[in-house]
């Protein structure tokens, strides 16, 4: 009769080889997580589930999920529609500058209105909003531009018409006088030949009187 606690030969090989056979399966189970671990991580855009643990999978701290193996989730519609919602809000941000230049430059040219510039100023002391006087300012100085524009403008148009005027005059004076010299010398160029008519005539008449005498 065998002591209990001595193992015969067949219990020693049935032992090596249930020890080999778990050792062999636990490798390649690490081997096939660490496998999948790291075949996820090679893409940037995948979203990975880690089981590893064996029965529970995270998605990215938003989702979990149940397996035995690792998983390689591409979600691509979710990823495009968040681009498409970032650049939805860089175009309203867009909009939102390029309204905000807009107001900006009416306000370089006319000031702020005083409904805006008191709803944007300054609490003063008793609690109520107090217009910012720069703003007035910049309104008051655009309107004394627009102003001396303005008159430079009617001051010019002004020299112009007196400019034509005058020189209509000139050349309705210079046109008269030179009209009546042109008649004075018509004139004197006609009371010549009558005079030098008259002579001729004379001289003739007095010949014919001296030959018949």
């Amino acid at each position: 009769m065998s002591h209990p606690h001595i193992l015969s030969d067949e219990d020693k090989a049935q032992r090596r080889r249930r020890r080999a056979s778990s050792s062999s399966s636990s490798s390649s189970s690490s081997s096939s997580s660490s496998s999948s671990s790291s075949s996820s991580s090679s893409f940037g855009t995948r979203w990975t589930v880690n089981t590893s643990e064996g029965d529970l999978g995270r998605l990215e701290g938003r989702e979990t999920i149940t397996g035995t193996e690792g998983w390689d989730l591409l979600l691509w519609p979710e990823r495009e529609r968040e681009r498409e919602r970032q650049r939805q809000r860089e175009r309203e941000r867009e909009r939102e500058r390029e309204r905000e230049r807009q107001w900006a430059w009416v306000q370089s040219i006319f000031g702020r209105p005083p409904r805006l510039a008191a709803l944007r100023a300054p609490l003063s002391e008793t609690g109520g909003r107090t217009p910012t006087q720069p703003g007035t300012e910049r309104g008051r100085r655009s309107i004394i531009i627009i102003i001396i524009i303005i008159i430079i403008i009617i001051i010019i148009i002004i020299i112009i018409i007196i400019t034509i005027i005058i020189f209509i005059i000139f050349t309705t004076i210079i046109t008269i006088i030179v009209i009546i010299i042109i008649i004075i010398i018509t004139i004197i160029i006609i009371t010549i030949i009558i005079i030098t008519i008259i002579i001729i005539i004379i001289i003739i008449i007095t010949i014919i009187i001296t030959e018949l005498s």
